[in-house]
């Protein structure tokens, strides 16, 4: 008994934003979203990307699918880390 698979019935897109982070401050916005639960969390994906305009000195930490203007604006306020 033969059974048709379509796996594309499962692909799943996500519209998501991104933060573009140096890579020294990625480990500090990143517990600062999770503790808000700003930060996205899906199983077997990545929250931390290599940035690709950039890839030796940024990273794009991505936001959770319904952060709201709220968490990008504090993010803009948030103080540059010495």
């Amino acid at each position: 008994m033969a059974v048709d698979f379509d796996a594309s019935q499962f692909d799943v897109t996500l519209s998501l934003q991104a933060v573009r982070v140096p890579k020294a401050e990625v480990s500090e916005l990143s517990s600062a979203l999770r503790a808000r639960s700003a930060l996205f969390d899906r199983p077997r994906l990545r929250a931390v990307l290599p940035d690709e305009a950039s890839p030796d000195e940024a990273r794009l930490v991505l936001l959770h699918e319904h952060a709201g203007e709220g968490t990008r604006e504090s993010l803009r306020k948030r103080p540059p880390s010495r």
